[in-house]
């Protein structure tokens, strides 16, 4: 599995102040799902399924030294991240006409980025999630391609950061994904995938915390991801 990361922070009136930016595969991982059919007929199944990711890889930092009022572009560095996300999650899915499916369902989970700027500048990203989603796919014999889309909301949402030592609170955290899945049922229980998505993050600027005589908070950020994955489905 591969990442491409556009991610940019901004002060009140809008202005750039950093950004992390990274291609296709710079950030790559895995990703792994167990999931549980039942009440299953002819036009509709059901799934519970739990999902977990694991993404590392550096992106290039611009932005400036934090406190020198240096403007955006003054420094230029390496930035070392990790990604996690776990989701258990609940899908419905109806058949139409035998080769239409449409599903809706809904997940919560956990997301966390490991920010690591410099040897003693990181920042932990978290937060908890609900996540409704809904998705169509046409069946074509042993084929199957689709789209869905998916929209999270963030709980608690907290960023840690270690100089200065300090925890901020996030104003809020909303995630929108869109998904392009395509399946080939090579045989009864083994199925190959290819999926891409593409996800707009938006995170609100904090509350101000106080450390060592100064005032600090996280700004508003956006952030743009695209990601490859290419995988099997072991059925059984």
């Amino acid at each position: 599995m591969g990442m491409s990361m556009d991610y940019r922070e901004y002060d009140d009136a809008n202005t750039l102040l950093d950004s992390e930016t990274s291609t296709l595969g710079k950030i790559s991982g895995y990703d792994m799902s167990l999931g549980y059919l039942f009440n299953k007929t002819d036009t509709s199944v059901d799934e519970v399924a739990l999902n977990a990711s694991v993404l590392n890889g550096k992106s290039d930092y611009v932005g400036a030294i934090l406190g020198s009022g240096g403007s955006y572009g003054s420094l230029k560095q390496t930035t070392t991240n990790e990604f996690i996300d776990a989701s258990l999650s609940y899908k419905h899915t109806k058949r139409y006409k035998k080769i239409f499916d449409i599903s809706y369902g809904l997940g919560v989970g956990y997301h966390a980025w490991l920010r690591e700027l410099s040897s003693i500048q990181a920042e932990l990203y978290s937060w908890y999630s609900l996540r409704p989603s809904v998705g169509a796919s046409v069946v074509m014999n042993q084929f199957n391609v689709g789209v869905f889309t998916e929209y999270q909301y963030g709980l608690n949402a907290q960023m840690h950061a270690s100089n200065p030592a300090a925890d901020f609170k996030l104003g809020g955290v909303q995630t929108f994904v869109l998904g392009f899945p395509f399946r080939y049922n090579y045989r009864k229980n083994l199925e190959f995938f290819t999926l891409y998505t593409l996800s707009k993050q938006e995170i609100q600027k904090s509350d101000i915390v106080q450390s060592g005589g100064s005032s600090y908070y996280e700004p508003d950020s956006t952030s743009y991801q695209n990601s490859l994955e290419i995988g099997a489905t072991f059925k059984f």
